[in-house]
């Protein structure tokens, strides 16, 4: 089992299509969209919530669960 970081400040915001990642993103700036293996880390014992807009909250992402979308 891959160990879930926790953090006491805010969740991580997860986007379930590409586009709205985008649009959310370029709020700040210049998107980056980062692709999340969710399913896995699911699996591994992290836990996510669904918040408003089809966006999914988790308390942190692993690096081991990241990579960046092609």
């Amino acid at each position: 089992m891959r160990q879930c970081y926790f953090s006491n400040r805010q969740y991580v915001y997860l986007a379930t299509d590409y586009e709205t990642a985008v649009k959310v993103g370029m709020r700040y700036g210049k998107s980056v969209v980062l692709n999340i293996d969710s399913q896995k880390m699911q699996e591994d014992g992290c836990k996510f919530y669904q918040a408003e807009n089809n966006i999914w909250l988790t308390l942190a992402v692993p690096p081991a669960y990241i990579n960046v979308y092609k």
